[in-house]
């Protein structure tokens, strides 16, 4: 949070200025909701949460997914607590017929965009 406050200009204490309700889904509730429906790449951006989030979208065992890339964040930077799960993740996508097929690093920061694709 002090990195981000400090890239942005403000005190860490004014990053979040205002909270409001909304409406939530579950990414696998959301693909539940038309599953035959095909989807050309899914980003996933949730702020060092993707272990998480894909833990949550492949809890089901051996689930098939119409999803043909998945995107998302390598982050690297100790603005995040959490950062240390790139095998874990690699091996949920594996284990579901993903394949790393890029990483594009950013020109700033340690982190880059990894681009898994749906070998099934």
């Amino acid at each position: 949070m002090e990195k981000k406050a400090k890239v942005l200009g403000v005190d860490k204490e004014r990053i979040i200025v205002d909270q409001y309700k909304v409406k939530v889904i579950r990414l696998s509730d959301f693909l539940k909701q038309d599953p035959e429906r095909k989807y050309d790449v899914l980003k996933i951006d949730v702020e060092g949460h993707e272990l998480q989030c894909l833990q949550g979208l492949f809890e089901e065992e051996k689930r098939v997914l119409t999803i043909r890339f998945i995107q998302l964040e390598s982050q690297n930077d100790d603005m995040y607590l959490s950062n240390n799960h790139h095998k874990k993740i690699a091996l949920i996508l594996k284990r579901n017929g993903f394949e790393k097929v890029a990483e594009i690093k950013h020109g700033f920061g340690d982190f880059a965009e990894i681009i898994f694709e749906n070998r099934r």
